[in-house]
């Protein structure tokens, strides 16, 4: 709360100090804290990557989850550490297991994508993905969402693409939101409706980052791919 300003006058150096002492007594939530507040420069710290992942690795010997994901994130790029995709992966791997949901989704991640050389099994990332999905995260949905889509790691289905997208897009998470939106407007796994594209178009667009200006240009070019029966026909 000091470090941030919420409630308070944000003191980041009167935070930091604090911090560092909890770490100095062994409490591991701090140390952990700390490490991201290194690793993300919050509190208009400086980047720290050395200093992150000498916290995280910390954290990790002391059997802290969070931890655990942190510096193996750090091993498998090489964060402040030499690069030992291999070490990384497995201790990604031994948390994942133990059901830690930023485990399991950074495994989904390096397996999907074949991060560091690390070979690539898009079958587990969806399973991966749609586990984390079922418990009801919105990036899980939605990655569940994409991997229907294309055929990745599993069969297309464009049906339950649409089913997860949409539960991903009504808790807010923009990306799905447009997806959702591009859906309709070709009628992919639902039927094509111009009211529903313009609908989701309109809530992506809400924001202020990438999705909402994608959304809003995509939202202008709705009109000219719908006849006007059918423009008229799903807004009334």
């Amino acid at each position: 709360l000091i470090g941030s300003g919420h409630g308070t006058n944000a003191q980041p150096q009167a935070a930091i100090q604090i911090l560092e002492q909890l770490v100095a007594d062994g409490d591991i939530d701090a140390t952990v804290l700390l490490g991201r507040v290194y690793r993300f420069a919050w509190w208009n710290v400086a980047q720290d990557w050395l200093r992150s992942t000498t916290l995280f690795r910390k954290a990790s010997e002391a059997g802290n989850d969070a931890g655990a994901t942190n510096y193996a994130d750090a091993l498998i790029h090489g964060l402040g550490v030499p690069a030992d995709p291999t070490a990384g992966f497995e201790l990604l791997q031994n948390v994942a297991e133990k059901g830690v949901t930023d485990a399991q989704l950074d495994l989904a991640h390096v397996l999907s994508e074949g991060t560091a050389g690390l070979a690539r099994d898009q079958a587990r990332a969806y399973v991966l993905y749609r586990d984390v999905a079922r418990q009801g995260d919105a990036y899980a949905q939605f990655m569940t969402c994409a991997a229907l889509m294309e055929g990745r790691g599993v069969a297309r289905d464009l049906h339950a693409a649409a089913r997860w997208c949409d539960g991903s897009a009504r808790q807010g998470y923009d990306w799905a939101q447009l997806r959702l939106a591009e859906m309709f407007r070709m009628g992919q796994g639902m039927p094509r409706s111009a009211n529903q594209a313009y609908y989701w178009y309109t809530v992506a667009a809400s924001g202020t980052g990438q999705v909402a200006g994608r959304a809003r240009e995509r939202r202008a070019h709705l009109a000219p791919e719908f006849s006007r029966e059918e423009i008229e026909q799903q807004t009334k």
